[in-house]
């Protein structure tokens, strides 16, 4: 087990090391995401190299090897929160974002003055505790305890920010667009559930099993390690394809939008029967048929603004723009499905959608079905 942990230490040394050279040299514009996600990878560099220095589970003489390491996890969950903040809100400042260091920057002055000042009493400690897990009679201090409690906490704080951004972008996309398949938010979502389930899970288990040892130690941190590992790879393989484009290249309508006010002859109908209107409109014309349309595009073909458009469509049945588009697409189908004999994923195309999965959960969404249960019914 311990050469294969070596193995995979040094794997992730090399793919840290690779992903910092092919962002350096495919990007001629140095963005900010471009920064932050080589810092992730400075961060993950450092991390595979203390553990490999350390060596698998043997004592150590380097009270700086030692103590690092733990200082180290204060990064994660704040650079991944920038990250994703960098993508999904270019606009907003970064002016204090240095507040957010304060815990780390802390934590790693206090670890600075016990590697230099109390070097011995780090190391006695460190390989005491790793024999205490190898015999599995492992004894904390409050201290430790706090520590653990107050490092978990501090990722979980910035899972949930970066959760509620995550959000709030694909709330605004849906009120903007009719298609989102294209868009980098899909791949923001799975990094954020990969996180929660190959980092920050083991990492409360690994703390936990601390306190409360259920398993060996050695042993639940090896797996913690190749947890970390397969998310290095897999964050990497996502940040390498991506093919971003932030959402400012479109104002949402739905800011302030409790404070949206129509002019009186939009208002009126609006409030008479707003379903109406909109139905009148693409029944007629069928613009849903165009798989880039946006919120801007139909308020144009409706001479209205975006944010009258907005309005509308809140007072309707429909959650939003997104929502009104897609039912009428999946309404063209049903009524394809049943008139005709083409394949199905044929008609999704060509009645706006452009992915089939996307085709197929919206489908169902909308009629407890199928497309095929639907035609054969």
């Amino acid at each position: 087990m311990d050469s294969i942990i070596g193995f995979l230490l040094l794997s992730g040394i090399s793919v840290s090391f690779f992903v910092i050279f092919h962002l350096f040299r495919q990007n001629r514009t140095w963005t900010l995401p471009n920064r932050i996600a080589v810092a992730i990878q400075l961060l993950w560099l450092m991390r595979f190299f203390l553990f490999y220095v350390k060596g698998p589970n043997v004592p150590v003489d380097n009270p700086f090897v030692v103590i690092y390491d733990q200082t180290l996890f204060f990064l994660d969950g704040v650079l991944v929160w920038l990250y994703v903040r960098s993508l999904l809100r270019p606009d907003k400042s970064f002016k204090w974002i240095w507040l957010h260091f304060i815990p780390f920057v802390i934590t790693f002055a206090y670890s600075s003055i016990m590697a230099f000042f109390f070097a011995d009493q780090v190391i006695t400690r460190f390989n005491e505790q790793l024999l205490d897990m190898k015999n599995k009679t492992i004894d904390l201090s409050t201290t430790d305890i706090i520590f653990f409690i107050v490092l978990i906490s501090y990722n979980l704080i910035y899972l949930y920010k970066s959760e509620g951004m995550t959000k709030t972008y694909n709330d605004d996309l849906k009120e903007n667009l009719s298609n989102v398949d294209h868009l980098t938010i899909n791949w923001v979502e799975r990094f954020k559930r990969l996180w929660i389930v190959l980092f920050f899970v083991p990492l409360a288990l690994y703390f936990g099993n601390y306190m409360q040892p259920v398993l060996g130690q050695i042993e639940f941190g090896n797996v913690l390690l190749i947890s970390f590992f397969i998310l290095v790879v897999v964050f990497n393989s996502f940040l390498l394809e991506q093919t971003y484009k932030p959402v400012s290249i479109f104002k949402t309508a739905t800011e302030n939008s409790s404070e949206i006010k129509l002019n009186p002859e939009v208002n009126a109908e609006v409030n008479t029967n707003s379903a109406k209107i909109l139905d009148e409109v693409l029944g007629e014309n069928q613009y849903y048929l165009d798989e880039e349309l946006s919120l801007n595009q139909l308020a144009n073909y409706m001479n209205m603004k975006s944010t009258e458009l907005t309005a509308l469509i809140k007072q309707s049945p429909y959650e939003n723009f997104y929502d009104l588009i897609n039912t009428y697409r999946v309404e063209e189908v049903k009524k394809q499905l049943k008139d005709t004999n083409e394949q199905i994923i044929q008609l999704a195309y060509q009645n706006g959608f452009r992915s089939k999965s996307t085709f197929n959960k919206i489908f169902k969404d909308k009629t407890g079905m199928t497309p095929r249960q639907y035609r054969l019914s």
